[in-house]
């Protein structure tokens, strides 16, 4: 994996996914598109992106403790049923494998985190096998010390992983 850092930090449009997967893909950012900039169509054209490089999103790894915070009285009644590959245990990244043990991960993002936004504000990041944050893409979080509610989320803060796998030969 390549330390690539992000070059806009703006709420909603910061290219914090172009350095993420930069940096997964050992590309230089400017190799990589800002997917922030494709709107509603950047998963598409980042599964085309990392398609073209030999590899596929198959799916995320949901942090369950996440899905209770956004909702917070959907479980009030009744426990849902989780699908358990979906979620994100260790187990289940370590048969995820990622790209060479590395994954794209979000976390809430430090700057732009509060309460009233209901919980969207996420950052990309990179995590490996362990849900420890390797690296961050933005160089103004070099001292960070936690995420935002990392003590109430689990797994280092991480809300999600992307499931990004070697395309069958």
């Amino acid at each position: 994996m390549k330390k690539v850092y992000q070059t806009i930090v703006n709420k909603g449009y910061g290219n914090c996914m172009q350095a993420a997967i930069a940096s997964l893909m050992n590309k230089d950012l400017d190799d990589v598109p800002n997917f922030i900039s494709f709107n509603e169509l950047w998963y598409e054209e980042m599964k085309n992106y990392l398609n073209n490089l030999g590899y596929d999103i198959t799916g995320y790894l949901w942090n369950k403790n996440y899905n209770r915070l956004v909702n917070p009285t959907g479980y009030c009644f009744k426990e849902p049923k989780w699908h358990e590959p979906s979620m994100l245990t260790l187990k289940n990244i370590r048969e995820n494998g990622g790209v060479d043990g590395y994954f794209y991960a979000t976390v809430l993002s430090p700057k732009y985190f509060n309460y009233t936004d209901g919980f969207h504000q996420r950052h990309a990041v990179i995590c490996d096998l362990n849900c420890h944050i390797v690296h961050d893409p933005n160089p103004e979080y070099s001292e960070l010390i936690s995420y935002p509610l990392s003590n109430l989320l689990g797994h280092n803060g991480i809300v999600d992983i992307l499931k990004i796998n070697k395309l069958n030969d």
